[in-house]
């Protein structure tokens, strides 16, 4: 438990505030996204309801996937594929 903690620790700023925002937006997309209320009729809208959830839907897809990509190579040890001779994974994650 311990090592994991101090991983997280060793995190760059910009690699804490993916993983964050990937939690983050989980979390936030099982509240309220719109409501509506008229005449005593009201109505509330998750992340995960129609009409176009699946835009909702791949933000939260594409945050998880950018925070599990940083944990992933930071925490869990796993070497990420090489990008190219000019980009680096820490250049994509700041």
């Amino acid at each position: 438990m311990e090592n994991i903690v101090e991983k997280l620790k060793a995190l760059s700023l910009a690699q804490k505030l993916v993983a964050g925002g990937g939690v983050l937006m989980l979390i936030a997309s099982f509240m309220p996204w719109y409501s509506f209320s008229e005449l005593g009729f009201s109505f509330t809208q998750s992340g995960w309801a129609a009409p176009g959830s699946i835009w909702s839907l791949l933000a939260v897809l594409i945050s998880l996937a950018a925070a599990g990509a940083v944990l992933a190579a930071s925490i869990g040890n796993i070497k990420l594929p090489d990008l190219g001779p000019s980009t680096t994974w820490g250049m994509v994650h700041g």
